[in-house]
């Protein structure tokens, strides 16, 4: 940092101040994992379709690489709430646009809660963790063959499902 002082001339000070970081309040209800999702569904679709517009093979590989993880956890019958987070970061990442990825890591324990609880009511009989593992996958193809609408509608879809899934389609009134 510079700074001036009259009459002395102009420094650089030793030590630059904290760098201020987006911070959002903490969940503390269930309306506020809803409040969550409807926020990611204004961030992550559009992400995700810069993502496919502007994806090098760095990005590619390393939404591959969450993906993988993400196949290994599914076939295990596992939920990676850590690879799953991970998954939706690259793809931040893959837009190249800095303000989607400081968004989805000041989310990041606020989407902690919401995927945590969407793991649980995966577990059972149902085909549940496949038919997620195959959202990502269809995010991901998309994003591979530069497919910016579809990638977009993926993230779209993925998220209103996991938002359905976790609520059983019932959402709270947040009007008030």
């Amino acid at each position: 940092m510079v700074y001036s002082r009259q009459g002395a001339g102009t420094f650089v000070s030793a030590l630059a101040s904290p760098a201020t970081h987006l911070a959002y309040s903490p969940v503390k209800t269930i309306a506020d994992i809803q409040r969550c999702y409807e926020f990611r569904l204004t961030i992550e679709p559009v992400a995700a379709f810069f993502a496919a517009q502007r994806r090098d093979e760095a990005a590619l590989q390393k939404i591959a690489a969450a993906l993988a993880d993400l196949r290994e956890a599914t076939s295990h019958q596992l939920h990676r709430t850590d690879a799953d987070f991970v998954f939706h970061r690259c793809v931040t990442e893959a837009a190249n646009n800095h303000y989607y990825t400081a968004s989805i890591e000041a989310l990041k324990p606020h989407i902690a809660v919401g995927m945590h609880l969407h793991g649980l009511s995966l577990m059972g009989p149902r085909l549940g963790l496949e038919k997620v593992f195959e959202e990502h996958n269809a995010i991901y193809q998309a994003i591979a063959d530069g497919r910016a609408e579809d990638a977009q509608k993926a993230m779209r879809l993925h998220l209103e499902g996991s938002r359905n899934r976790l609520f059983e389609d019932r959402m709270l009134d947040l009007s008030f």
